[in-house]
C-alpha cells in the first residue's frame, strides 16, 4: 500500500499575510469600483438641521494617485503614523526603566502579590488609562509582557492581558475621557435636531459605565487566568535574548525612593499645565474653547500629546537617577549602551508597520469599510423594529460594523444619524444609544485585522514567541476567542437589562424617555 503523503503545516510571517491581502483588496475594489456599487447614510446638518443624505462610493485603487500615495510615500506614512509614533515613544521608555534596573526594583516592590491579582490591578489600570487615548494600550502591553517574563509567565499572557482590556472595553471608562468627549461632540447636532437645546454629556452614561468596568474586569481576569493562560505553552526564554530583568538584583531603595519622587514632582508639572489661570499654568489647554472639557479635548488642545512627551520625559529621567545613585554601572556611557542594546527588537516594529500600514492605507483609500458600514446603518431605519428587535438589530449592525471600520468617531458619524433619532421614536433616550453604541463598539474590535492597535498586538506577539512558527491573524485571533464569545454575552446581557430594567444610566439619564 502506497504510503499517505503528510504535507507540513505552513505558517506564513504576518509581512505575507498583509501582501496578500492588499493584492485581494486591490481586486476586490476593482471589481466593486467597475460595477458601480454605492450606498449612502444620513447625517444631520448642526447649522441647517436638515438631513443630509451622504454617497459613499467604492474608490478604484489602480490608479496613479493611489500608487504614488501608498508606495512613493510609504516612508512618509510611516512616520506619520501614530501608532508608529506611539510605539516608537514606548521602546524608549521601556528602554531606559529596563536598562537602569528601575523595573527590576519596581517588579521585586510588587512581587509579593498574588498572580490573580496582578492580573487584575492590570486589566483595571489598562481599562482607565482610555481617558488619554490608545498610546497608554501601547505602552502598558511591552511593560505588562516584562512583569510577567520577571514572575516566569508566558509574556504573551501579558500582551493579551494590555490588548483585550483596553479593545473589550474601548468607549467605556470610569471617567470622562477623550472618547466620551467625541462621542458626545459628534451626537450634537442629532440630539439638537431632535429636540432644541438639548445636549449630550460626556457623563451621560458614567454610572452604566462604571458598573460595565467593574463587572468586565473581573470577567476578564477570570477568563485570562483561567482560559487563556492555558492555552499557552510555557514559555522559553531564548539563548539570544537579553537578560532585561532578573530577580537577583539588590533594590536600592535610597534610588528608588528618590526617582519615585522625581517622577511625581514632573508629573505634577503636567497637572499644572492643565490649569488655566495660573502664572504660565495651561500650556497644554485650547484657550480659544469656552468649557474646560472641550479645553483638555478639542483637537486644537495639546493635553495628549504633552501626556504622551510626559511619559517619555518621567521614564528617562527617573531611569538616569535610579542608575546613576545605585551605581549599577560605572559610568553614563556604559548605562547608555545598555538601552542601546534593548532596541534589538525594534528591527521587527519597523518591518512590520510598514507593511502593515501600506495595506490600511490602500484599505482607507478604498472606502470599502464607510461602504460596509453605510450600508449595514440602513438596515436601522428599516420599519417594524423597535424595543428589544430594534436594540438586537442595533448591537449586531455596531459589532459588525467595527469589523470593517474601526475608528470609533467615523462609525458613530455614519450610525449616529439613524440611531439616535430611531431610538428617539422608540422612546429610548439619546444617553442609552451612545452605551448601547459603545458596549457594541467594543464587542469584535480586538479581532480587526483594521484596527490599528491590532498591528501592536501582533507585533509583541511575535516578539516574545518562542516557537519557530510566525504568530500570524488566525493565531492571534485565536488567543482571544474565549474572550470575545463570553464578552459578548456580558456586554449583551447589561445592554438590554439595563433598557428591561429602566435603571439611571448617568446624572439625570435613563434608557426610556
Amino acid at each position: 500500500m502506497a504510503k499517505k503523503i503528510k504535507f507540513k503545516k505552513f505558517y506564513l510571517n504576518p509581512i505575507y499575510i498583509f501582501l496578500i491581502l492588499s493584492i485581494v483588496l486591490i481586486f476586490i475594489t476593482s471589481v466593486l469600483y467597475f460595477l458601480k456599487v454605492n450606498t449612502n447614510y444620513k447625517i444631520i446638518d448642526a447649522i441647517s438641521k436638515e438631513t443630509k443624505i451622504v454617497p459613499v462610493y467604492i474608490n478604484n485603487l489602480l490608479t496613479r494617485e493611489t500608487f504614488n500615495d501608498v508606495f512613493i510615500n510609504s516612508i512618509k506614512n510611516l512616520l506619520s503614523y501614530k501608532y508608529f509614533y506611539y510605539i516608537l515613544v514606548s521602546f524608549i521608555s521601556i528602554a531606559f526603566l529596563s536598562a537602569s534596573g528601575f523595573l527590576d526594583a519596581l517588579f521585586k516592590k510588587i512581587s509579593f502579590m498574588k498572580s490573580t491579582t496582578i492580573t487584575y490591578v492590570l486589566v483595571l489600570i489598562s481599562m482607565v488609562s482610555k481617558v488619554f487615548g490608545d498610546f497608554p494600550m501601547v505602552f502598558l502591553i511591552p511593560f505588562a509582557a516584562l512583569l510577567y517574563k520577571y514572575n516566569k509567565r508566558n509574556p504573551i499572557l501579558g500582551v493579551v492581558t494590555v490588548y483585550a482590556s483596553v479593545t473589550f472595553t474601548y468607549g467605556i471608562n470610569l471617567i470622562f475621557g477623550i472618547y466620551q468627549y467625541n462621542i458626545s461632540e459628534i451626537a450634537y447636532a442629532t440630539m439638537n435636531y431632535i429636540e432644541e437645546g438639548s445636549y449630550l454629556s460626556f457623563t451621560s452614561i458614567m454610572f452604566v459605565s462604571i458598573v460595565t468596568i467593574l463587572i468586565l474586569s473581573f470577567i476578564l481576569t477570570y477568563i485570562l487566568e483561567n482560559l487563556v493562560n492555558k492555552i499557552l505553552p510555557k514559555y522559553k526564554e531564548k539563548e539570544e535574548e537579553l537578560e532585561i530583568v532578573t530577580k537577583e538584583n539588590v533594590i536600592d531603595n535610597k534610588s528608588f525612593l528618590l526617582s519615585i519622587i522625581s517622577g511625581f514632582v514632573i508629573f505634577l508639572t503636567f497637572i499644572y499645565c492643565l490649569i488655566p489661570k495660573l502664572p504660565y499654568s495651561g500650556l497644554l489647554l485650547d484657550h480659544n474653547m469656552p468649557k474646560y472639557i472641550n479645553k483638555i479635548f478639542s483637537s486644537n488642545s495639546m493635553v495628549i500629546d504633552g501626556f504622551i512627551f510626559y511619559v517619555l520625559l518621567i521614564s528617562i529621567v527617573i531611569s538616569i537617577i535610579y542608575a546613576v545613585n545605585s551605581k549599577i554601572y560605572k559610568n553614563i556611557n556604559e548605562f547608555m549602551n545598555k538601552v542601546f542594546l534593548q532596541f534589538q527588537n525594534f528591527g521587527t516594529v519597523v518591518i512590520m508597520m510598514y507593511f502593515f500600514i501600506m495595506f490600511i492605507r490602500l484599505y482607507e483609500i478604498s472606502n470599502i469599510g464607510l461602504f460596509i458600514t453605510s450600508f449595514l446603518s440602513n438596515l436601522l431605519d428599516k420599519e417594524g423594529f423597535t424595543s428589544i428587535a430594534l436594540i438586537a438589530l442595533a448591537i449586531f449592525v455596531i459589532a459588525i460594523s467595527g469589523l470593517f471600520l474601526p475608528s470609533y468617531s467615523e462609525k458613530w458619524k455614519v450610525i449616529s444619524g439613524v440611531l439616535i433619532p430611531k431610538f428617539n421614536l422608540s422612546s429610548m433616550t439619546a444617553g442609552y444609544a451612545t452605551f448601547l453604541y459603545t458596549a457594541s463598539d467594543a464587542m469584535l474590535k480586538a479581532i480587526s485585522p483594521f484596527f490599528g492597535g491590532f498591528i501592536i498586538y501582533l507585533i509583541f506577539l511575535n516578539i516574545y514567541n518562542t516557537d519557530e512558527n510566525p504568530i500570524g491573524i488566525k493565531k492571534s485571533i485565536a488567543l482571544l476567542r474565549p474572550i470575545v464569545v463570553i464578552v459578548i454575552i456580558a456586554l449583551v446581557a447589561i445592554t438590554i437589562f439595563t433598557y428591561i430594567l429602566g435603571l439611571p444610566i448617568g446624572p439625570n439619564v435613563k434608557p426610556i424617555i
